[in-house]
């Protein structure tokens, strides 16, 4: 199957749902704005970038609702990706000859590119029942949530003495958050939803940052209930657009530093449902996901094949027992981040560095964490080739009360190995907890990391 796309923008209306179609000047059927991004763009993590592109073909402004894929193949060898958008102009008039079609309308019309039919279908349909303890699609996918959220944006700045210069515009939508950007008088501010699986990230921060305020963003509100929080703008730069060397090393260091003042917290944070990497677990956590076939093998292009599910079955044994060696440095399980990559650090204009987005916050060894951060790349790899070497001694200088620095790189260099595994269990889990449409964004992820764990292995 094909995994290049062509990409198509549909405007959507609810009460009765209905999708906007536009006359081909042709006349060989209803079309919807088509566009081709840049080839590296990850459209869902710049919605602003797919908004202008529609807002510029239809001539109002518009919000991403979701994201979805078609399955068939068009004759050029490509699928459909089709992009679901809100409008946000009351008084705005559809070009003339369009057509607002629900499921009777869509019987009865051609469609230049017919292979668009069942996604229509499968969207005028609207949400599916939510299967058993399954849970429901995310708030930012429906109509009317943008409003709901700029209410509460509104209230709850307004109780601060800060006030919106304007609506907020939409800079992140994908399955598992939306991000938008509100102006005020004060400076920009923040808001971030997640869906029902990550809904305590909001509390997670906060129990965080009231620990150790100097390394985590300050929240102006959240609300746990809904998965909301609400943050002003920390005015820093992602340590990956920085290319001195001693900076990734010093945020390295404070990083271990921050573990290890955490190491206090660890139980307070299982008890309130933080996930459970720790070691005396992990074995049996690998063994039951490396046995899940449905979710390894997604489909027959990035799947993992049946020798590949064999050689990592293999694994069990082997994986047990460099879990029980790393066990045997003794060093305590902590705060593990598990997302740290050079997107997810920040240096403020004070020198602090910022540590952001817990998603995938859980207690395990601590030095899972760093394997995101070395894997990115640095733009001074080429002028310093041991650059990650640098970046990880900065690291392991916090641990050296507990274990002496050769001790410690031999630990470091046997965690990075179930580093790599850690990051597949994290996906898989993922997958399995997050609202059936919206799995196809991660399904080959967890099958990408268990292949990157064998050929390590090898």
């Amino acid at each position: 199957m094909s995994r290049r796309f062509d990409h198509y923008m549909i405007l959507t209306r609810s009460n009765p749902r209905k999708v906007l179609l536009l006359a081909s000047e042709d006349g060989q059927g209803y079309i919807v704005p088509e566009w081709e991004p840049a080839p590296d763009a990850w459209i869902q993590l710049a919605a602003r970038v797919t908004n202008a592109f529609a807002s510029e073909q239809l001539g109002l402004p518009v919000t991403l609702l979701e994201t979805r894929p078609g399955d068939l193949v068009k004759a050029n060898g490509r699928r459909i990706k089709a992009y679901f958008l809100e409008g946000h102009d009351p008084d705005w008039q559809p070009p003339e000859g369009s057509l607002w079609a629900g499921p009777c309308e869509l019987e009865n019309i051609n469609l230049a590119v017919p292979e668009m039919k069942p996604l229509f279908q499968n969207w005028l349909d609207g949400p599916p029942e939510n299967e058993p303890d399954q849970p429901p699609a995310p708030g930012w996918v429906q109509s009317g949530w943008l409003d709901e959220v700029e209410g509460w944006t509104k209230e709850q700045l307004a109780g601060q003495g800060v006030r919106l210069t304007g609506g907020p515009e939409q800079l992140k939508s994908w399955s598992i958050s939306c991000v938008l950007r509100f102006p005020t008088y004060h400076g920009d501010y923040f808001f971030k939803a997640t869906p029902q699986v990550f809904q305590q990230e909001p509390f997670f921060t906060a129990f965080l940052a009231e620990h150790f305020p100097n390394i985590m963003a300050r929240l102006a509100a959240i609300d746990s209930e809904r998965g909301w929080m609400l943050m002003p703008d920390f005015k820093a730069n992602e340590i990956r657009d920085i290319g001195d060397i001693r900076l990734w090393e010093e945020a390295a260091r404070r990083y271990g530093l921050f573990q290890v003042a955490a190491l206090g917290l660890t139980g307070a944070l299982l008890e309130k449902g933080c996930r459970d990497r720790r070691l005396d677990r992990l074995g049996a956590q690998f063994e039951a996901v490396a046995n899940d076939t449905a979710r390894l093998v997604p489909d027959s292009e990035a799947g993992l094949t049946q020798e590949e599910l064999k050689k990592l079955r293999d694994l069990i044994p082997v994986i047990k027992a460099q879990i029980a060696e790393l066990d045997a440095f003794g060093l305590p399980d902590s705060v593990i981040h598990g997302d740290l990559n050079v997107n997810n650090i920040a240096l403020t204009k004070t020198g602090e560095f910022i540590f952001y987005d817990w998603t995938d916050l859980s207690i395990s060894h601590p030095f899972f964490d760093l394997d995101a951060m070395l894997e990115w790349g640095s733009p001074f790899e080429k002028e310093i080739p041991d650059w990650q070497k640098r970046v990880r001694n900065a690291y392991l200088e916090a641990w050296t009360d507990f274990l002496p620095m050769p001790e410690l790189v031999r630990a470091f260099e046997l965690s990075a190995q179930l580093a790599i595994m850690v990051q597949a269990l994290n996906y898989h889990w993922i997958v399995t907890r997050i609202e059936k449409s919206g799995r196809w964004e991660f399904e080959n992820e967890a099958p990408y990391y268990f292949r990157r764990l064998l050929n390590f292995q090898q």
